[in-house]
């Protein structure tokens, strides 16, 4: 899943500890927050790095040159971390649909539509109150991914 740059070549980045701090902060703000995003390129693709809450907090953040800060929400900031953060998207690459829910930065009731599911079923199973069979997920992953929501 990792992002194309225009040579067709697959960029990764890890970025495991700014994906943990992003769901922390969406469990005590909304996934709506604007927040100030601490950008790069590598090899020809945006990569994101840091990212501030307010304006205190961006003071902290120190960029190089060819690096910028960009306005992005909380939502949009964990899906693009979770796509530059995985390799690729292949059957079992995703353990629940509330991962699959992060990764497609899709407001919930956009999310249940895309896949026709009702959307208690959907909330069930992002919120781990009712398990989703494994091959649903992974078919869930493949549509989200061959038309280019993740």
């Amino acid at each position: 899943m990792a992002i194309v740059n225009d040579a067709g070549q697959q960029v990764f980045y890890a970025c495991a500890d700014l994906i943990a701090n992003v769901r922390k902060d969406i469990a005590h703000v909304r996934r709506t927050k604007k927040v100030s995003v601490a950008c790069r390129v590598k090899a020809g693709v945006k990569i994101v790095f840091d990212y501030a809450l307010d304006k205190d907090e961006e003071k902290r953040i120190q960029l190089a040159d060819d690096e910028w800060m960009e306005a992005m929400t909380l939502g949009q900031l964990l899906a693009y971390a979770i796509r530059q953060n995985r390799l690729t998207v292949s059957p079992g690459s995703f353990d629940s649909v509330s991962e699959l829910f992060d990764a497609s930065g899709m407001p919930m009731s956009s999310f249940g539509s895309f896949f026709g599911v009702p959307p208690r079923t959907m909330q069930a199973w992002i919120y781990g109150d009712n398990p989703c069979p494994q091959y649903v997920i992974d078919l869930m992953a493949y549509k989200l991914e061959h038309e280019n929501k993740i």
